[in-house]
């Protein structure tokens, strides 16, 4: 059984397939792939603004790519994606951290969760 990888080289958005080593551009895109879909057909991929990211969806098969989002540093790393769809992004704070998410069809990123440095 073989896969697929996505990756970032030269500018573009890349998905290997891992069997027969043939590469293809997914989309002329610059950031940096955060998360892959649950069903894998979408990559998050926010951007490299030093002060306020994009958040964009690329669909793996088509290569349209949707912005959902601008978010204020130091939000940009997506550390999950549910199946009904929501991102989850956190965020450093001065006595632990918040957890917040967003839809991948964007709207508002709403706090979620708060945890203690303890955690």
């Amino acid at each position: 059984a073989g896969g697929q990888l996505a990756f970032f080289h030269r500018g573009s958005l890349v998905r290997l397939d891992t069997l027969s080593g043939q590469s293809t551009e997914i989309a002329r895109i610059a950031g940096e792939l955060r998360r892959v879909s649950p069903d894998g057909k979408r990559i998050a991929i926010s951007g490299l603004e030093p002060v306020e990211s994009s958040l964009s969806i690329v669909e793996v098969a088509t290569g349209k790519v949707t912005k959902i989002a601008t978010l204020p540093r130091p939000f940009g790393v997506v550390v999950g994606w549910g199946r009904d769809g929501t991102l989850y992004l956190p965020k450093r704070t001065d006595t632990g951290f918040e957890l917040w998410r967003i839809s991948d069809s964007g709207g508002a990123l709403t706090k979620f969760a708060t945890l203690s440095e303890r955690c």
